[in-house]
């Protein structure tokens, strides 16, 4: 995606994004590249720079969307009446019945009964049949009626609300601009930048606005779209009557309705990302040009006393372009009257212009453009307003106006560096000492103030439009006027007139009127291909059309020269448009409208603002492929670097479409590549079969009654399971790691052909094979074609073997199914011809299985005992084959090996017409292959068995006798050898016997243990006490109580490893005593788990009881080593004092060498 990108310095815009744009090709591999598709949002870029196609094209939109409105409650007044007179046609079918003669007139003998009579009830039941059908035929779901005015009433009334705030905004920020601009020189600097942040913030409302209501105007645009188009469907989705369809003759148009309605569906999904996509890219423009546009915060910035004819310009500044756009003020006069007026100015490629609006503020107009060695540039420092500066011409003194000072030095910059580049001829085209004339009187600036005027020429104009009228395509001319042209990146109400002159001449590469109200005030076609360097600075006369192009396609060539202008290759003509649904990647699906020429594929996308092109070489295509979907076709183009794209077709037939693009993939391999005309007169051909074939399949339906017999799907969802070998012999049967395509192009691509190397005794050489086309069987869809492979003398009685090959079943990647029936032959008397049947069918997205059956047909069934022998024979071939097969296959890799099956071995190319290649000779009913080929090869497998088994017989005579004769010369040293080695490896046989048993065991052992589950192990300590807490109580007598005494002898309390709870007299006391006895564990794990605790505590206080003793103690000996350091003199007097205090300090070091003592023994 490509949002707009913006110099700080607001140098320009434009040739940053182009270059940062190139260095992200350069870095981009070559798949990815062809994969990256560029977005530019044109409407946010214009909006982001205000420029004036941004606001002709949101009046003219918003004079549109006037008119839309008014059609909706148009239509919304009709579906009411509709709805409305729905009651009344039943009424009218229900009042028919009147016509029918009662039963008392009929009876009467006034009435004749049987015709009469016959021909009344005829009639009404006829006519009430007649009105229902009508009812039915105008029956609509009338939930449209609420969804129309949820449009109206939500949509349209929030664009008006935006669209309000937008006018009123607008007006400010002009009124707030001209304000700032007209403030002189002597205003205090303060005020000025006062006033200039002032502008700063309004302008940054209007852009909030200005990207808002264009948001709004995307969003609009599509809920009207999709509102139509649920409308058109709901008069074709009820239960009509296909015969009434059909003989009304709008069968097509119900299908086209529910085509355009599925696309509805598959696009909606991508407008809801692609609003996603809209309101980031509308919050980043914000945050660049917010930040682009902020003043400067210096006081020196405002003051133009500071400036003089060295300084402004900007030196060794980064960033500086030799091109500038933008809006500036103009001084000019109006009815003798000194004004200053907003223009659009830039300076490109050595000339300088002017964009207006134009009266109406509909489109955009320009001034003559005026190459730069015409005119010399000043800074004006005497005029009243600041940073002005002047360009003069022989006629006319141009006094322009930026808005700041590094305004003012970028475009002093830019003058200067365009004059040096046409002094040293960098730009020496003829432009640059020229003036230039606007295209046509519609594109001329109507303002008219002085310098508007001086400015623009528009003589000798109108000669152009009336010469267009003139030419031999004023049909073209009546219809662009009509209306029916495609959307314009930008739309303004000279959008028509811009494509009507491009389809006479090329614009230039500069800007322009004709480019502005195309794609804006600068021509974004061209970032999408920054590649291309073409010289389209001069005006070139096209060339007119032939009279055999059809109009249509003349309307469609302006729309694709109007859009790909930049890289149009002159002689290209459209050939095809289309619309659909361009799928680059698995991410991206882009609908819009494709072009296809003799040389390339263009696509074009405007969806909500969003415009991309694409173009591709059609000499870059390798295979193309259809698949019918249930509302679309969808073609898969394969190129030869791998890439994959896909294109989605609702409206148009995409079998149609590929045999087109088919046809011109093989003019461009031809060496002299067929006309225009003939290969237009191709394309009407491939029409006009497509509505033969559509007539006849209508006709097919109306007298058909349904079959009980389904046919292959073509979607396959589910497996396919085909069985022949009722009919046929299955000879092979394998599955390979790759996909079915490729298999299948390996036995029938265009650049090789193995399927009839399987025919035995016959040898015949590959790379001298000739084919013609594949081309329509006799059975459509079918594909046949002849294969005539080069044989050598000894094989057969002629020189030519014809083989015919059809394509029965073709479902992409899935399944494939072809068959091969060889030329009838003749060995020994024995005629038969043989059918070889090829199944290829998908296992996995990456493997795919092979069947290859066979079914010799002979003459008389006589013969089938030829048939096992035929069998051998045919499969020796088909293992020769698979080898063939398993190289070809290796040579591809395992990454892109469809892409690269289709360029090593070619696609299916078909053509409309079976032409014939015949190698020189007559071709033979029946081929005989000689005897001897037979006799040889017979020979040749008998001699080979022979020898074999000769070979394994003497092998083995000659082992038994160098063994017996080994045995008889051998000295006793061997034999004892022999028996001591014999009798060793006995030995170590059975201690490898051994331990083999007792690894086994071990393991074994081993493994039972892992298996079982755990014991966790936890100490318990009791009190022993516990006797004595009993036997205490007053009633107990501990001695004599024979109960107290069995108590103790089995109560788990005293016997706690040998407890038995069964002893218990039931299961009640039982349970009892287990749940006791899991309490009394439970205290005893806690009990030792406090007593660990306890005895960490006391472990603890024991170590800080000792480090403070050992504390204490260091400090002492401190204090002692103080006392042993005082002079004799402090001393003197104190003996018996110091005295005591040393015996005290013996002490103290004592305690202290033990106390380290005890610490070094514990380490």
């Amino acid at each position: 995606m490509t949002y707009p990108e913006t110099n700080i310095q607001r140098i320009s815009i434009l040739p940053k994004v182009n270059k940062l744009f190139e260095e992200r090709i350069k870095r981009m591999p070559l798949e990815s590249e062809e994969r990256f598709v560029k977005l530019i949002s044109v409407g946010f870029k214009e909006a982001s720079l205000d420029s004036p196609t941004f606001r002709a094209s949101v009046n003219f939109t918003n004079q549109q969307i006037q008119q839309v409105e008014a059609w909706l409650n148009g239509i919304y007044t009709a579906l009411t009446l509709i709805q409305n007179g729905m009651g009344k046609v039943e009424q009218v079918a229900n009042s028919i019945e009147m016509l029918i003669v009662p039963d008392v007139v009929s009876t009467s003998g006034v009435i004749d009964n049987d015709y009469t009579q016959t021909a009344m009830v005829s009639t009404g039941e006829g006519l009430k049949k007649i009105f229902l059908e009508y009812s039915r035929l105008l029956h609509f779901d009338t939930r449209i009626l609420k969804l129309v005015e949820n449009l109206v009433k939500n949509e349209l009334n929030a664009y008006k609300i935006q669209r309000m705030q937008f006018e009123t905004i607008q007006l400010r920020y002009d009124k707030v601009s001209s304000l700032l601009h007209k403030m002189e020189k002597t205003k205090p600097l303060e005020q000025i930048k006062e006033e200039s942040y002032q502008l700063y913030e309004v302008r940054k409302q209007y852009l909030e606005s200005s990207l808002e209501l264009y948001y709004r105007m995307a969003r609009l645009t599509n809920s009207i779209n999709f509102t139509l188009i649920e409308i058109a469907n709901s008069f074709w989705s009820g239960s009509l009557n296909p015969d009434m369809l059909q003989l009304l003759g709008i069968a097509k148009v119900q299908e086209n309705v529910k085509r355009i309605y599925g696309w509805k569906t598959q696009v909606e999904q991508s407008s809801i990302d692609m609003m996603r996509n809209i309101q980031r890219t509308k919050t980043q423009t914000e945050i660049i040009m917010t930040a682009s546009m902020k003043p400067p915060n210096r006081l020196s910035d405002y003051d133009c006393s500071l400036l003089s004819y060295t300084n402004v310009f900007l030196e060794g500044e980064p960033g500086i372009r030799s091109e500038k756009h933008g809006w500036l003020y103009m001084k000019t006069s109006f009815q003798n009257k000194v004004e200053w007026v907003k223009r659009w100015v830039f300076v490109k490629d050595g000339l300088f212009g002017i964009f207006s609006l134009s009266d109406d503020k509909l489109s955009v107009q320009e001034t003559n453009k005026i190459g730069l060695g015409l005119i010399n540039f000043k800074f004006a420092p005497g005029e009243e307003r600041r940073f002005c500066f002047e360009l003069k011409t022989l006629r006319v003194s141009i006094m322009l106006q930026a808005e700041t000072l590094l305004e003012l030095k970028t475009w002093m910059t830019v003058l200067k560096i365009q004059k040096e580049k046409i002094l040293n001829k960098e730009l020496n085209h003829c432009f640059v000492k020229c003036e230039l004339f606007p295209p046509m009187a519609d594109f001329a600036s109507n303002m008219s103030t002085y310098i508007d005027t001086e400015l623009t020429t528009i003589k000798g104009l109108e000669h152009i439009k009336a010469f267009y009228k003139g030419l031999p395509c004023s049909p073209l001319y009546q219809r662009i006027h009509k209306g029916v042209f495609i959307n314009t990146p930008v739309t303004t109400s000279l959008s028509v007139e811009s494509i009507l002159f491009q389809a006479l001449f090329s614009p230039p590469s500069f800007p322009n009127a004709v480019t502005a109200n195309i794609w804006g005030s600068v021509n974004w076609g061209m970032y999408f291909f920054p590649e291309v360097k073409r010289d389209i600075y001069s005006v070139s006369k096209k060339e007119f059309y032939p009279l055999f192009y059809p109009v249509d396609l003349q309307l469609a060539d302006i729309e694709l020269k109007s859009l790909f202008e930049v890289i149009f290759v002159d002689g290209e003509k459209t050939m095809l448009t289309m619309k659909c649904n361009w799928i680059p990647n698995s991410e991206q699906e882009l609908y819009g409208r494709s072009f296809l020429t003799q040389d390339h594929i263009y696509f074009y996308m405007n969806h909500m603002g969003f415009v991309s092109l694409i173009r591709k070489k059609l000499a870059d295509l390798i295979n193309i492929e259809c698949d019918s979907k249930g509302d679309y076709d969808i073609l898969k183009l394969y190129y030869s670097s791998g890439y994959v794209s896909k294109i989605k077709i609702f409206l148009d037939s995409g079998m149609t479409v590929q045999k087109k693009i088919n046809l011109l993939v093989l003019n461009k391999r031809r060496q002299v590549p067929r006309s225009l005309q003939s290969l237009l007169s191709d394309f009407d051909n491939i029409d006009e079969l497509k509505v033969q074939e559509q007539a006849e399949s209508t006709v097919q339906r109306g007298n058909t009654i349904p079959s009980i017999v389904h046919p292959i799907p073509t979607n396959m969802e589910d497996p396919i399971n085909i069985d022949y070998t009722k009919d046929f012999h299955l000879i092979w049967e394998k599955v390979y790691d790759s996909p079915p395509k490729v298999l299948f192009h390996a036995f029938l691509g265009d650049n090789v052909d193995i399927l009839h190397k399987v025919v035995p005794l016959v040898e015949t050489c590959g790379n001298k094979t000739a084919r013609t086309s594949w081309h329509a069987g006799r059975k459509p869809p079918r594909l046949e074609r002849k294969v005539y492979p080069f044989i050598g003398m000894t094989s057969i009685s002629s020189k030519k073997l014809e083989f015919t090959q059809v394509i029965e079943q073709m479902v992409n990647n899935k399944y494939y199914e072809f068959y091969q029936i060889d030329q009838t032959l003749s060995i020994g008397g024995v005629v038969f011809c043989t059918e070889t049947r090829v199944t290829i069918q998908m296992v996995s997205s990456k493997r795919s299985r092979l069947r290859i059956y066979l079914r010799p047909i002979f003459n008389s069934p006589k013969f089938n005992l030829f048939r096992p022998l035929y069998y051998l024979l045919f499969k020796s071939r088909v293992t020769k084959l698979d080898k063939e097969l398993q190289v070809m296959l290796k040579q591809l890799g395992s990454s892109n090996e469809i892409v690269k099956a289709l360029q090593s071995f070619g696609p299916i190319s078909q053509v409309e017409q079976d032409v014939q290649l015949v190698p020189p000779g007559d071709l033979a009913e029946v081929v005989e292959i000689r005897g001897a080929v037979l006799f040889l090869f017979l020979t040749k497998k008998g001699v080979v068995k022979a020898l074999n088994f000769s070979f394994g017989v003497l092998s083995t005579i000659r082992l038994v006798i160098a063994s017996t004769i080994s045995i008889v010369t051998a000295n006793h040293v061997i034999l004892f050898s022999l028996s001591l080695s014999l009798i060793l490896n006995l030995f170590l046989m059975g201690q490898t016997v051994s331990s083999y048993y007792t690894f086994h065991k071990t393991s074994t052992l081993l493994s039972n243990y892992m298996k079982e589950t755990p014991y966790l192990l936890q100490r318990s300590i009791q009190l022993t006490d516990i006797k004595n807490q009993i036997s205490s109580r007053p009633h107990i007598n501990s001695t004599s109580d024979v109960v107290y005494q069995q108590f103790i002898n089995t109560s788990f309390l005293f016997n706690f490893p040998n407890v038995q709870l069964q002893d218990y007299s039931d299961i009640e006391t039982s349970e009892s005593a287990k749940i006791l006895k899991q309490s009394f564990d439970s205290i005893g794990i806690r009990r030792n788990h406090l007593l660990v605790q306890l005895r960490i505590l006391n472990h603890a206080e024991q170590q800080i009881a000792e480090a403070e003793w050992r504390n204490w103690l260091v400090s002492e000996s401190r204090r002692c080593n103080q006392v042993r350091k005082l002079d004799r003199d402090i001393t003197d007097g104190f003996q018996e004092t110091i005295s005591s205090i040393m015996g005290y300090c013996q002490q103290c070091s004592d305690h202290l060498e033990q106390v380290y003592a005890h610490s070094e023994k514990l380490l």
